[in-house]
């Protein structure tokens, strides 16, 4: 087992802007290389590569800023704009947009080959999935001068790179090389590598070095006709961490947190993971010692098998002693990346160790890691017996069912996820069936709906501007605050949302997802006392309300509002701390209703003026428990320990989970319950 020594290391240097140059020609600039570092391929290595998850994208060029400057005295004369060149370029087939030029330097492409004394292959990798901060690792270029005048260089190796990693590994953050300038980008197929920089060794004290005569010199490398892949932002998933987690807090099960996730466009199921470790719910953050952001791709284009393969990701700590950089990867991508199996035969020869994508949900049940992406990996973290733990991972992808699964005992009423809206429907569109009763002064004209205003409620396209995504599709219904405005009035609202009429069954409950700003519900502009952290009053001006009507609606029951039945049982500093946009699940109680037509409507009250907030409401459902379900207890069960699950499936802490919905198993007895 891997001893995991729970240590943070915080790296708080600012930006060190280094004058770094070369004493004179190629020849001149590198004397040692470091012992422990191999530098280069071997030809067996180099073939088993290039086989393994990297496609051929054909033929592009290089305009050499790393060489070809070197190689005439004084250095600098030569300038590379004038010698392009073509390289053969590949592509990762499981990370879009980490390319690898075929050993650019040995090619009898290259316009100086007669001064390469190397003849082994030698390959360079340029990671450019953030197009505006493209990473080359310090690495073997694969020149080694020729020149009979330099024979004290005439077996060391030249290490590569770009100036951004430079300082990136020097503790500085993306965002700071950016604004410095030094940040290498692509665009529009094409690399622009700025300030690239060599040296003899990968360790920043040997690194870092440019060329004297050409400060301005850039490599760049433009991509045979292809256009940069684009990732697209899908919102969040919950992520379960079965990969690392385990060796350092245990069973996962409880610690699922939320990822931003992106699609590579046009893929149909490729994903990547953006920062899973350096998010702001991540358990480990305080562990991690890495700094930089990685994404996680998960390749489940055929959800019958999906592909992790060996990657880094993005978190760093200590092991027995020494840095451990945590590659994770499952089963069936390490076979694929590093065994050379297709995934026909994986899937033919191998079924056992599938993993796969079902109802929105990855599961990893093997979860293995490693120190690197090849010989190294495979590990799996075990007990004191040295017995495999069986910790899985888990990937919840929004889609994936939020409502109390088949041994729930519900059985559903009415459904309403808003997904039927599309976006050239414009600012006026609510579901088939439903109605509006709204003030006249808000109820949307010509006029405001060609100024994109509306003050009622209408669907939209879910987003993560000022708010959280919907985990139940991509649809939901949105109200504005209205404010004063060319065209948006400062006047009160009284919005009302219906439901088109059903008929309800024995013990029916209301349940539906709400981003509701708790702060803005009492008059925090004029009561609110930032230094002591208190209302001095607490005078309502923002609420929700849930209405019931049996008469079509002449006459109208209020049922559920969230200022009395939630924000009042809240102190001043929870109050505070829930000024944000995130959905949160509520419940109401519609058992009074048993056997009646009834229309619901969600009533958006707001007292004018600059008050209150917005509010977003997704998945309104009413059901009941089945008739032959868990209404009945069995006596014999009534003593078992009660097993409590989150409405994605995980198990919890039912005394220490926040308020929310949950599924409560004592024996054979399921029943869903609600702490407030």
């Amino acid at each position: 087992m891997i001893n995991l020594r729970q240590q943070l290391f915080l790296n708080q240097s600012d930006m060190k802007l280094k004058t770094l140059f070369a004493v004179s020609a190629l020849g001149l600039c590198v004397s040692a290389y470091a012992a422990d570092t191999k530098p280069f391929r071997s030809t067996r290595e180099h073939a088993r590569a290039e086989a393994a998850d990297w496609k051929p994208l054909g033929t592009g060029t290089l305009v050499d800023g790393w060489v070809t400057p070197g190689l005439m005295y004084p250095a600098g004369d030569l300038d590379p704009k004038n010698y392009p060149f073509e390289v053969e370029i590949y592509e990762s087939v499981s990370t879009p947009c980490v390319y690898r030029l075929i050993s650019p330097w040995t090619s009898d492409k290259f316009p100086f080959r007669e001064k390469n004394a190397n003849n082994e292959p030698c390959d360079i990798i340029i990671d450019a999935t953030n197009p505006d901060f493209v990473k080359i690792e310090p690495q073997a270029s694969g020149f080694l001068h020729a020149d009979p005048n330099h024979s004290k260089n005439y077996t060391d190796p030249f290490m590569i790179g770009n100036m951004g990693v430079y300082y990136l590994n020097d503790g500085n953050s993306e965002e700071d090389i950016i604004a410095y300038g030094f940040a290498s980008t692509m665009a529009d197929g094409v690399i622009t590598v700025v300030k690239p920089c060599f040296g003899k060794s990968g360790s920043n004290s040997d690194f870092g070095y440019s060329w004297p005569n050409m400060p301005d010199v850039q490599s760049v490398i433009t991509l045979p006709h292809k256009e940069t892949a684009k990732w697209v932002e899908r919102g969040e998933l919950t992520f379960v961490d079965g990969f690392i987690y385990p060796g350092f807090k245990g069973d996962p099960a409880r610690a699922g947190w939320k990822v931003p996730f992106e699609e590579l466009e046009g893929s149909d199921g490729v994903y990547r993971i953006v920062n899973p470790y350096l998010a702001r719910e991540c358990p480990l953050l305080g562990f991690n010692t890495n700094t930089s952001s990685a994404w996680v791709v998960i390749d489940a284009s055929d959800p019958g098998i999906v592909l992790i393969t060996p990657q880094y990701s993005g978190f760093s700590s200590v092991v027995d002693g020494s840095d451990f950089d945590f590659y994770i990867g499952n089963d069936a991508g390490n076979l694929y990346a590093n065994e050379l199996w297709s995934v026909s035969d994986i899937k033919q020869y191998l079924p056992g160790r599938l993993d796969k994508m079902v109802d929105g949900v990855i599961t990893v049940r093997e979860p293995l890691f490693g120190p690197n992406s090849t010989a190294g990996f495979g590990m799996q973290w075990v007990d004191k017996n040295d017995k495999p733990l069986s910790y899985a991972a888990k990937f919840v992808f929004p889609w994936a069912a939020v409502e109390p699964g088949p041994d729930s005992g519900r059985e559903r009423t009415f459904y309403e996820s808003f997904e039927d809206y599309r976006e050239d429907y414009g600012m006026s569109w609510i579901p088939e069936g439903w109605s509006q009763i709204n003030t006249e002064e808000n109820t949307p004209t010509a006029e405001m709906l060609s100024h994109n205003v509306n003050n009622t409620w209408y669907g939209c396209m879910s987003s993560s501007m000022f708010q959280e995504f919907t985990p139940d599709g991509e649809k939901e219904m949105f109200i504005h605050f209205a404010y004063d405005g060319d065209w948006c009035s400062p006047d009160a609202q009284d919005e009302w949302l219906v439901t088109p009429q059903m008929r309800l069954e024995q013990n029916e409950e209301l349940h539906f997802l709400l981003q509701a700003d708790f702060f803005s519900v009492y008059d925090w502009v004029n009561d609110y006392d930032f230094s002591a952290g208190i209302y001095r009053e607490r005078n309502v001006v923002n609420t929700l309300k849930v209405m019931v009507t049996t008469d079509g609606g002449d006459v109208w029951d209020e049922v559920w509002d969230l200022e009395k039945d939630v924000v009042s049982h809240l102190s001043d500093a929870e109050c505070y701390g829930a000024s944000d946009l995130r959905y949160r699940p509520y419940d109401v109680d519609l058992s009074a209703y048993a056997g009646k037509d009834v229309k619901i409507a969600f009533r958006y009250v707001r007292t004018g003026q600059r008050a209150g907030n917005s509010m977003i409401l997704d998945r309104v459902v009413v059901d009941h428990p089945e008739s032959s379900g868990v209404a009945a207890v069995a006596p014999e069960c009534s003593r078992t320990p009660a097993v409590y699950y989150d409405i994605n499936g995980f198990e919890v802490d039912f005394d220490s989970a926040s308020p929310g919905i949950f599924i409560e198993k004592s024996g054979e007895t399921v029943r869903k319950i609600v702490k407030h």
